[in-house]
């Protein structure tokens, strides 16, 4: 499997499915435009050899369980087409029932005879002189009674056997198919190919061309901020202040928010004179 060509048509539509289906989980993960989305699927089509040769375990077991069913439903279909050119066997089936038939209404139509000839026989011999078919009657009647009996055993045997053989169809028919544990396998396996492919194919793809894709324009970027830089004001000096104030300028040489130096004043003690120095 190293080309997509040597995929059947069905399995190609299958991987390309797997693919829409990363591509709608990107789109919504991402918010990639249809624009982009068009791209990748090319981009996912283009890579296809590596993305297949990635699943490829998975696709071997899939494709061998899928061979293995096809030939079991062809075998199975083989096999009823048999049945069914084997219409003797049917006949043969219905000729059984019709003679299951037979066995059951020979005890009833012998035991309705010897019924019907014995209370002739017995009715006509209170008859006085006895009429001379009384005695036939009755003899007839016997036999019918024997005859009844021994059809009675034979259809209570063959309704035995019909029991066992049909009780035996039964049972093989509600007997699971072989091929539904097939099937199942066949499924199992279709939906570990579709994972691998869309885990170990399309997603790193997808993952790695939407990594190194540029912004798109018209986005609005991300904002960082960095903290302002202050600086203390410049004050001027006292000196500058005055020859502003000397100048008749007093507000000049001030930088804005200045603020007035203030020193200490100078104290001196007093002069004192003596009371011969008074006036």
């Amino acid at each position: 499997m190293n080309s997509p060509v040597e995929l059947p048509a069905g399995d190609r539509s299958e991987v390309e499915q797997v693919l829409d289906e990363a591509l709608r989980a990107a789109r919504a993960s991402t918010g990639a435009d249809p624009e982009r989305l068009a791209a990748l699927r090319e981009s996912a089509l283009a890579a296809l050899p590596e993305i297949l040769t990635a699943a490829e375990p998975q696709y071997r077991r899939f494709a061998a369980l899928r061979d293995r069913q096809r030939a079991a439903d062809q075998g199975e279909r083989g096999v009823v087409a048999l049945r069914g050119e084997g219409g003797g066997t049917a006949k043969r089936r219905g000729g059984a029932g019709g003679l299951l038939v037979t066995f059951a209404l020979i005890p009833v139509l012998a035991g309705s005879s010897a019924l019907v000839f014995l209370l002739l026989g017995y009715a006509l011999r209170l008859a006085s002189p006895e009429p001379s078919v009384a005695a036939p009657m009755r003899s007839v009647g016997w036999a019918f009674a024997l005859l009844a009996s021994g059809g009675a055993l034979v259809a209570v045997g063959a309704l035995w056997v019909a029991a066992l053989r049909n009780g035996a169809t039964s049972i093989r028919a509600s007997a699971p198919a072989p091929g539904a544990a097939l099937t199942e396998e066949v499924a199992t396996a279709r939906g570990a190919w579709r994972r691998a492919l869309l885990e170990q194919g399309f997603a790193p793809l997808l993952r790695r061309e939407l990594a190194d894709a540029p912004p798109a324009e018209g986005r609005t970027p991300r904002l960082r901020y960095s903290s302002p830089h202050f600086s203390s004001p410049e004050f001027s000096s006292g000196g500058e202040a005055r020859d502003a104030e000397a100048r008749g300028r007093p507000g000049e040489g001030r930088a804005p928010g200045y603020h007035p130096d203030y020193a200490r004043p100078g104290y001196a003690g007093p002069d004192f004179t003596g009371p011969s120095e008074e006036p």
